[in-house]
């Protein structure tokens, strides 16, 4: 958290970090994890629950106050459908590898889109279209551009 913080620091406005926990955090963890990057105003918490903890995704969505991301490790729409039902993240994450192919990537940004989440392919982003239209994944701050406009820098 320290290098989190200190590289918020010297971020102009309008350049925001994300922070991606790699799969490393017990419940507890997140959450913790998630109230202190909403101190540094960090933009999403990637993968802070192992892939497949779809209960726990529930909960911490229910409890963070950054947006949560995740998905570039469930293999193809279905698996992502009960995170998507029980509204567990802010961002989609389809990786073209994992999901199986650019037609269940589409398809699952599709799917993302249509219920407002905002997306972003771990790879070969520029492929990957639905995601880059879908919406912002949390309400803009006073000096952001409005959802569907230019996205602001994002520094990873």
């Amino acid at each position: 958290v320290g290098l989190l913080r200190a590289l918020a620091e010297m971020l102009p406005g309008g350049v925001h970090l994300i922070a991606d926990a790699n799969e490393r955090c017990d419940l507890a963890r997140a959450k913790w994890l998630a109230n202190r990057c909403a101190d540094m105003d960090v933009l999403w918490l990637e993968e802070p629950l192992p892939a497949y903890d779809a209960a726990g995704y529930a909960a911490l969505a229910a409890a963070s106050p950054v947006a949560i991301a995740a998905g570039e490790h469930l293999q193809g729409a279905g698996e992502l459908a009960p995170y998507l039902a029980a509204k567990s993240l802010a961002v989609v994450q389809p990786d073209l590898a994992m999901m199986g192919g650019i037609t269940e990537c589409l398809r699952t940004a599709e799917f993302a889109a249509h219920r407002g989440l905002g997306g972003a392919a771990p790879f070969l982003t520029a492929v990957c279209g639905p995601c880059r239209r879908a919406p912002a994944p949390r309400p803009c701050a006073p000096n952001e551009p409005a959802p569907g406009s230019p996205p602001s820098k994002v520094l990873t």
